[in-house]
């Protein structure tokens, strides 16, 4: 029982995590009218194909950018989430001022808090000034204000720079499709050698049929789809509306009889 409600208090503290950071990223209009933009970027043979963001006590978060768009390749496989990337990637263009190295040398030599490479050019995130609220930023040999959007992406841990959202689903209406977005709790990674718990076909609001394999991920479920290293694990009212039962581990006969049904998002 103590395990189980650790894992719940677990799951409920990423979502609400996420969701404080979500808002952050979205709350632009705030920073944007103070900034002054970089046309040619700080870094201007930056292309932004590859992104590494590390500090000492965090696991690094690697990006690539693919014909797929941005992924997460390391320490999770999975789809990168896009806000993510246009913040990691707006460092480069992005500073309120800035100063030579030699004119606040107190920062310079300060031991970054976080560095951030696109390209393999470097970002060391320093100190937070302590008027404006901007952090210091040492980058292509100079010190820049910038709004402190990156740290804490990286103090969020790997769940925040995940593309959480599933798809477009079918929703609850019996002759037409209401589109659901149906997003995952957390992902973890796929282990081809667990028990699967069955299969489970979602019809798409586009009015396609995507199939995924059942797992049992401590007492929630989770879904995965061939082809991919990462499985989409659901919070238990994101299971209801699949019509999976909202807690309870799946059985083979569970899942069979969740397939069966014309709309697997809810009558």
């Amino acid at each position: 029982m103590a395990e189980v409600l650790d894992r719940r208090l677990s799951t409920t503290w990423v979502l609400a995590i996420c969701t404080i950071l979500l808002l952050a990223l979205a709350a632009d209009y705030w920073w944007q009218s103070t900034e002054n933009h970089h046309a040619d970027g700080i870094y201007p043979d930056a292309t932004g194909t590859r992104l590494v963001l590390k500090t000492e006590h965090q696991p690094a978060l690697e990006f690539e950018r693919s014909d797929n768009g941005w992924q997460l390749t390391s320490p999770l496989k999975a789809p990168a989430n896009p806000q993510v990337i246009d913040h990691l990637l707006a460092s480069n263009y992005r500073a309120s001022r800035s100063y030579p190295l030699s004119a606040i040398p107190e920062i310079a030599d300060q031991t970054a808090i976080a560095r951030l490479g696109i390209d393999n050019q470097w970002f060391e995130f320093k100190s937070i000034e302590p008027v404006s609220g901007l952090r210091y930023v040492v980058a292509a040999d100079r010190i820049y204000l910038q709004p402190d959007r990156v740290v804490p992406l990286i103090q969020a841990g790997v769940q925040m720079a995940i593309d959480r959202k599933i798809a477009e689903v079918c929703g609850s209406k019996a002759n037409e499709c209401d589109p659901v977005a149906l997003a995952a709790s957390h992902l973890v990674a796929h282990e081809s050698g667990d028990a699967s718990a069955g299969e489970i076909d979602l019809k798409l609001a586009s009015g396609k049929t995507e199939s995924y394999t059942l797992y049992n991920e401590g007492d929630l479920h989770a879904l995965h789809r061939v082809g991919t290293t990462f499985r989409y694990v659901l919070a238990a009212d994101t299971a209801a509306l699949l019509g999976l039962p909202a807690t309870s581990p799946l059985t083979t006969t569970d899942a069979r009889a969740s397939r069966s049904r014309d709309h697997p998002a809810g009558n």
